[in-house]
């Protein structure tokens, strides 16, 4: 009986982390992330964009711009990614395969109206 329950603690001592803690689904290949930025103007003006949706296509990730015209999305640095932008009364619009790892400035985002 002893030796179950130590054999036991050592398991969980050992491997708790793992088990219990939310952890990527390969435990040798840690998903990484980076925070994708930008801000949304319009093509004329150069004029922000309150409001404006921001999406990952073919993800739930998305976000919205705040009164400067900014945005922020946690992505996953894996994949290159597509990007989608809508506002009322403008164009949508589209940027492809963005690969996050290599941004290291900040996204601008041109919106013509309709």
């Amino acid at each position: 009986m002893k030796t179950i329950l130590i054999s036991f603690l050592f398991v969980v001592l050992t491997f708790g982390n793992q088990l219990f803690a939310g952890t990527p689904s390969h435990p040798l290949v840690p998903a990484k992330s980076v925070t994708l930025t930008g801000v949304v103007v319009d093509s004329q003006s150069g004029e922000a964009l309150a409001g404006a949706q921001v999406e990952v296509e073919g993800t739930a990730l998305k976000a919205f711009t705040d009164l400067d015209g900014k945005f922020s999305l946690t992505v996953d640095t894996q994949n290159a990614l597509n990007i989608k932008v809508k506002y009322i009364s403008y164009e949508d619009a589209s940027i492809q395969n963005v690969a996050p790892q290599s941004v290291s400035r900040e996204l601008q985002v041109k919106l013509q109206s309709k």
